[in-house]
């Protein structure tokens, strides 16, 4: 029989001999701390091979403890590195993602985004799907929609209400100039944005007046990029 015992403050022990032997060893023991045991029968081992074994686990025992250490350094490490960001944002950074949280909201609180279903209840649509026509119209980029908490919003003011409340068709016009670069939330911050070459009006208000006058502006809006 081989026991090993250990303690958070002492080595490692290691007895060896016969069950009776190793408790009487045991009884000796008057430990400062609590104690862990481990005790490993050998059938049929001469003494000098239990001896072997219990030098052999009394040598592992330094060794163990280090793997054991390191593993729970590396758990916790992990836990810490899934917490922090890898990255530190910067103040740039963090100015610059208030402002986009601020147009957001901004955009938001104007009243003038409908979600598809809405659209459809505004022009009467009915069927199995009557949202399916405004999702058409964003597929073939007739009209734009940004995405908030998982629903897709359109401009209302970029519907033709004398027309069914089909898109107008400068806003085709416009999505095509804009192509990929400003997306749903780029779209509706420029209708939003006052603009100078409109007389300090916001392009969403003159879509429907004055849509010429509106496909120039983004014209000249995109003119740096189709230029570089």
């Amino acid at each position: 029989m081989v026991l090993t015992l250990s303690n958070p403050a002492d080595e490692a022990a290691t007895f060896a001999g016969s069950p009776s032997e190793v408790m009487h060893q045991l009884e000796q023991l008057k430990p400062a701390h609590k104690i862990s045991v481990v005790a490993v029968t050998v059938p049929d081992a001469t003494e000098a091979e239990t001896i072997a074994m219990a030098e052999t686990f009394n040598s592992l025992g330094p060794v163990v403890r280090q793997i054991t250490e390191r593993h729970r350094r590396e758990a916790f490490n992990s836990i810490v590195e899934a917490i922090v960001p890898r990255d530190v944002p910067t103040a740039t950074a963090l100015v610059e993602a208030r402002m986009l949280a601020e147009s957001k909201r901004h955009v938001i609180n104007t009243k003038s985004y409908v979600t598809a279903k809405e659209i459809a209840e505004m022009a009467g649509y009915s069927g199995s799907n009557p949202s399916s026509q405004p999702n058409r119209w964003k597929r073939d980029k007739l009209i734009f929609a940004f995405n908030h908490g998982g629903v897709d919003y359109f401009p209302v003011y970029g519907l033709n209400r004398e027309n069914g409340w089909k898109p107008y068709a400068a806003m085709a016009k416009i999505l095509k100039l804009f192509g990929d670069e400003k997306g749903g939330w780029g779209a509706a911050f420029w209708f939003e944005g006052v603009n100078g070459y409109l007389g300090g009006k916001t392009p969403k208000e003159l879509l429907a007046t004055d849509p010429e006058r509106v496909i120039a502006a983004a014209t000249l809006e995109m003119a740096p990029i189709a230029h570089a």
